[in-house]
C-alpha cells in the first residue's frame, strides 16, 4: 500500500496503462518463485506423510470426512459458548467493509474534493505507512498490561469513526493526510489486536478458535466493501 500506488503512478506516466499492468503483473509472479524456495522438501515432506500415517490409524472415508466436517464447525461452537461474541464478529464484517472501501476509494475521494492526482495518490503512501506503524506500535503496549486489548480498540474505533464524521469538512491535503494517518493506523490496528481481543474475552482455551472464526466476517467485508459504497457513491 506504501509502494505500489506511486509505482503504479510512474510507471503509468510513463509507459501507460497496458505496460504498467504487465510490469506489476510480472512482479507479482515473483511470488510464485519466492513460495518455491520457501518450500519443504519433497523428501521432508514425505517423511512427514509416513510419521503421521504412523501415528493416525487408518480410517473410512466416512471417518475422515466426518472429522474434517467437525473441525471446520469447532470455532463455529464458540457462539453457544459465547454468544456476546457475536458482535465481535458484527464489528469485524463492517469495519473490513468500511477499509475496504476506504482503499479502493481513497485516492478518488481525495481527487473529488480537488486534490491533485499525484498528492491524492501521496495519501496511499500515508495511509500505508500509518497502517505499518498500527500494526507494529501497539503490540508492547498490550503485552506488558499497560491497556488491554478490548479498550484499545475501543479508542481506535471512536478516532476513526470521527475521522470519517470530519471528512465533510476536510478539503485541504493537510487535513486529508490527518484523517488518512488516523485511518491507516486504525486499520493497520484492528488485525493486529484480534487475537489479544479474543484471548481477553474468551480465554486461553477458546482464543485460537475464536481467531479462526473471526477472519470469516473478514473474507465477506472484502468481497461486499467496494460493492457497497461503490453503488452508494
Amino acid at each position: 500500500m506504501m509502494v505500489c500506488p506511486p509505482t503504479a503512478e510512474y510507471l503509468m506516466s510513463n509507459y501507460g496503462w497496458r505496460a504498467t499492468l504487465i510490469i506489476l503483473g510480472a512482479t507479482g509472479a515473483n511470488l510464485i518463485v519466492c513460495g518455491m524456495l520457501i518450500a519443504k522438501s519433497i523428501q521432508l515432506l514425505n517423511e512427514e506423510q509416513r510419521l503421521i500415517q504412523e501415528a493416525v490409524p487408518n480410517r473410512t472415508f466416512a471417518q475422515y470426512a466426518k472429522s474434517c466436517i467437525e473441525n471446520l464447525l469447532q470455532p463455529f461452537y464458540i457462539l453457544l459458548h459465547v454468544p456476546s461474541f457475536i458482535a465481535i464478529l458484527t464489528a469485524r464484517l463492517f469495519s473490513t467493509i468500511v477499509y475496504s472501501g476506504w482503499a479502493i476509494f481513497l485516492v478518488p475521494h481525495a481527487i473529488d474534493k480537488g486534490v491533485s492526482t499525484s498528492d491524492a495518490v501521496l495519501l496511499s503512501t500515508i495511509g500505508g505507512i500509518a497502517a505499518l506503524c498500527g500494526r507494529l506500535l501497539p503490540g508492547p503496549f498490550v503485552d506488558k498490561g499497560c491497556i488491554k486489548a478490548i479498550n484499545l480498540i475501543v479508542l481506535a474505533t471512536l478516532v476513526n469513526a470521527a475521522g470519517y464524521l470530519l471528512d465533510k469538512w476536510f478539503y485541504q491535503f493537510w487535513s486529508l493526510s490527518l484523517a488518512a494517518i488516523v485511518n491507516g493506523f486504525y486499520f493497520g490496528l484492528e488485525p493486529t489486536i484480534a487475537f489479544p481481543l479474543c484471548d481477553e474475552l474468551l480465554g486461553t482455551g477458546l482464543s485460537q478458535d475464536g481467531f479462526s472464526l473471526t477472519i470469516v466476517p473478514s473474507a465477506v467485508g472484502e468481497i461486499l466493501g467496494g460493492t457497497l459504497i461503490g453503488k452508494a457513491c
